[in-house]
């Protein structure tokens, strides 16, 4: 995990929300990484499974 990974996750998120598709409070939670599961990776596939879900 770097900076840059993180940065460009965070850029996903706001892209999201200028969209319209996500609420602040939402957006919030995504970037707080679950560091009680699997970490990282469970994060971004979270992520990703949320963007597939909100462009269907």
């Amino acid at each position: 995990m770097s900076a840059y990974d993180i940065t460009n996750e965070e850029k996903r998120i706001h892209s999201l929300m200028k969209q319209g598709r996500l609420g602040m409070f939402q957006a919030q939670i995504l970037m707080i990484p679950d560091k009680f599961s699997d970490g990282y990776s469970s994060f971004k596939n979270k992520l990703q499974e949320l963007e597939d879900w909100i462009n269907e």
